[in-house]
């Protein structure tokens, strides 16, 4: 829907199509810039980058990066508020992405585009879009995963919500995975209020990261139109099976709270992390007692591979740090308010050094004030 889509510079549009302009670097000179090392076929493709420079090109520390193949992350300027991840070997035509601001404001970041480079596919490129609440594109830190899945990937599921206005229907085969082999489906109860039915993977818990999608995988070649909106951030009301399916009930919100249709990526986890089946350095949890001073979240909500030991500490209103005893420095995160109270959450650090790994979390509501909630959270190293 063009009447709540972002400003984005022409550059931004222009170095999607493998075109040249200002700061950003060109895909194929980013793909030449490191030797690419393929992943073998049947192996799901990962990556992962917490951006922490901001108006800036460059290079993530070793620290805020990780890739499949073992191959590079970089990180291209494209204007305000605008921003293109190249991952070195890992390009596919589909997958997901998700996203989730890093920083002390109340900000949002949505995905913009993703696909493969158009120098024979090698690499993948992935464009972000961070603004203010009110709509304005604002340089800010941010952090994103991809994951692109095959058979063996695990007990998950992903998808892209690209119809926002239609009432049934399966999204796209290259944009959706369900491990069980189902066909998920989503389904519209009104506007800004979607049942997404994940097949064969009923479970009372696990974990779902949800980020807003603009215009999606192997973007066409076009730009987007000239014109500011407010965000429309979408969230997890809750998930919960529905014999044999998992049920995730997505909602998104205008900043007056009122339901409002939007695109999005889904991304659902039980006993598995972000990279998918038999990668460790992985943690996801579910915080459900938003007012309480410390606790442990419940077993059900918890994973870590390697085990970890758990404790989410309310240091404030909407402010929260997340305890990993057991996982790596370094790393990142993806966050998504749940519940049935309109909010938004960010990533408020990340500790890169010393242990134990420790995470802020910061959560607002809809007018940018401090709000407790509660949230879901995953974790790669």
């Amino acid at each position: 829907m063009t009447s709540r889509r972002f400003v984005l510079a022409l550059i931004a549009a222009s170095a999607f199509v493998g075109q040249s302009a200002g700061p950003v670097v060109a895909a194929s000179s980013v793909s030449s810039a490191t030797s690419a090392v393929h992943p073998a076929a049947s192996s799901a493709k990962w990556g992962w980058v917490t951006v922490r420079r901001t108006g800036a090109s460059y290079a993530p520390a070793a620290s805020d990066q990780g890739n499949s193949t073992g191959g590079a992350d970089t990180v291209e300027y494209a204007g305000t508020g605008t921003v293109i991840v190249f991952m070195n070997g890992i390009g596919d035509p589909g997958g997901t992405v998700e996203v989730s601001p890093l920083g002390r404001r109340d900000r949002v970041c949505y995905v913009y585009a993703w696909g493969s480079t158009s120098q024979g596919g090698i690499d993948e490129q992935m464009g972000v879009i961070c603004s203010t609440s009110a709509g304005t594109l604002v340089n800010t830190g941010f952090t994103l995963t991809f994951f692109a899945a095959v058979a063996d990937a695990g007990h998950l599921a992903y998808l892209e919500a690209d119809q926002d206005a239609t009432t049934e229907y399966s999204p796209a085969a290259v944009t959706s995975f369900d491990s069980e082999g189902g066909a998920n489906t989503i389904h519209r109860e009104g506007p800004g209020d979607y049942l997404v039915t994940l097949p064969h993977l009923g479970v009372s818990h696990g974990d779902a990261q949800v980020t807003q999608d603009i215009v999606g995988a192997n973007p066409p070649r076009q730009t987007e139109p000239a014109g500011t909106a407010p965000m429309t951030p979408c969230q997890v009301l809750t998930l919960y099976p529905t014999a044999p399916d998992e049920t995730v009930h997505v909602q998104c919100h205008d900043l007056s709270g009122t339901l409002t249709d939007a695109r999005f990526t889904l991304m659902f986890m039980d006993g598995e992390g972000l990279k998918g089946s038999g990668h460790g350095k992985v943690a996801y949890l579910w915080a459900k007692r938003p007012s309480t001073a410390s606790y442990v979240p419940a077993s059900g909500y918890r994973y870590a591979k390697p085990s970890a030991t758990f404790r989410i500490t309310r240091q404030g209103t909407g402010l929260y740090t997340v305890t990993l005893s057991g996982m790596p420095s370094g790393g990142t995160v993806k966050l998504s308010p749940t519940g049935l109270d309109a909010a938004n959450c960010i990533v408020g650090s990340i500790r890169a050094s010393g242990s134990p790994q420790t995470i802020g979390v910061r959560c607002f509501d809809l007018s940018g004030a401090a709000a407790d909630t509660y949230f879901m959270l995953a974790y790669e190293r």
